[in-house]
């Protein structure tokens, strides 16, 4: 996802979580040869960063949609993972 007005051509560096990028490698490969593959705490943070300008605009995230809805990014590309059979799941724990 990107922020409202930036064209694909014009994407310079792709910012995600670790482990969403590595679920993605083969995709970026193939789309997004020349772009810069950068790791980034959180996925939700790096659509928060940037979509309040923290990250540079000619930047793309990897991130959820619920993400690009809330922050208002234009989503370019969905179920880009490489295994389409492929989900994450997310627990909350806490101790005893």
């Amino acid at each position: 996802m990107v922020r409202e007005g930036v064209k694909e051509g014009e994407i310079k560096a792709i910012t995600s979580h670790e482990q969403a990028l590595k679920q993605c490698r083969e995709y970026l490969k193939k789309e997004w040869p020349k772009a810069k593959i950068e790791e980034y705490e959180d996925t939700a943070k790096a659509a928060e960063d940037l979509a309040a300008g923290k990250l540079p605009e000619t930047t793309a995230v990897i991130a959820s949609a619920a993400a690009a809805k809330l922050y208002k990014l234009k989503i370019l590309g969905e179920s880009i993972q490489d295994l389409k059979t492929n989900y994450t799941t997310f627990l909350v724990a806490s101790a005893l």
